[in-house]
């Protein structure tokens, strides 16, 4: 999912949107595993594309493009024949700013709109947090945004599109291990802070784990990030990590948290917090809105 956010549904946003004006149709390549995500965001018309398109009516790439000339580039696909890979790298970041900026447009009318959140991810299959780190999660966490005026709210990843850009447009802070589910942050408001937890592959914590940290900064500057590691050992303590893989952490299940990593990521939250409120309030002395 973190390949379609950002690689994909943030990079054709604006030649997506402009072909479907032209066209009025959603039937185009390269459509098929995002078309939620235009629905959600009003692009698409509610129902099921799939049902409306077929390799008769479906619009090739090259017919797209030329409708969304100054934004968009065409490759060779194997298995369609033709791909979108628009826009052009120098219109990257538009395609993004314009993709944010209906979100924002878009939220407005949620009906979770302004309730500023801490959230948490919590998922229901991999690498997610054992009952006892969980729940330490959530007290040490309510107490927090209780302290800050902010409400405490889950991710599990199984919520509808819709639901999922509410979740992180709202979120202050969102915390979660490894996943996907950051690139949902693509969404969030401006400054807002990002807390990613990840670990190692080996047992002596020299080689660190993947993180999806680095290629979210370069499309939102904007954010606050934290990368906090946990000791491959103590994360996963049930296994034996003698030459473990890459593919073998992505598929573990019950992350195990120690008190002193639940304090710690409680304490780079709250700075996180700090430092956005002080941006706030520097904005306000300046007569200038927060952005948000």
């Amino acid at each position: 999912m973190f390949h379609r956010v950002v690689d994909c549904l943030a990079s054709e946003y604006v030649a997506v949107k402009q072909a479907f004006e032209f066209y009025k149709t959603p039937c185009f390549i390269g459509y098929l595993n995002r078309a939620e995500f235009y629905q959600a965001l009003g692009v698409f018309p509610p129902g099921d594309p799939r049902l409306l398109c077929d390799k008769e009516n479906i619009i090739p790439a090259a017919a797209l493009i030329r409708a969304s000339d100054q934004h968009g580039a065409v490759q060779n696909n194997s298995s369609t024949g033709l791909s979108i890979l628009g826009p052009k790298k120098d219109n990257y970041l538009r395609s993004i700013t314009e993709l944010r900026e209906d979100v924002q447009l878009l939220m407005k009318k949620s009906p979770i709109a302004g309730s500023n959140t801490i959230l948490i991810a919590q998922r229901e299959k991999y690498r997610n947090f054992d009952k006892q780190s969980f729940g330490m999660l959530l007290r040490s966490f309510r107490d927090l945004a209780e302290n800050f005026g902010k409400r405490l709210d889950v991710y599990h990843g199984t919520e509808s599109t819709e639901m999922t850009l509410q979740k992180f447009h709202a979120a202050d802070i969102f915390l979660g291990f490894h996943g996907a589910a950051i690139a949902n942050m693509l969404f969030a408001r401006e400054g807002v802070g990002v807390i990613e937890i990840t670990t190692y592959l080996d047992s002596t914590d020299s080689e660190l784990w993947r993180t999806n940290l680095k290629k979210l900064e370069k499309l939102r500057e904007d954010l606050g990030t934290v990368v906090y590691h946990v000791p491959v050992s103590s994360a996963f303590p049930q296994m034996n990590f003698t030459g473990i893989t890459s593919k073998e952490i992505k598929v573990l299940q019950n992350i195990t948290l120690r008190k002193s990593d639940v304090d710690n990521l409680v304490g780079i939250a709250r700075n996180l917090l700090r430092k956005a409120n002080t941006s706030s309030a520097s904005a306000a002395a300046k007569g200038k809105p927060h952005p948000g």
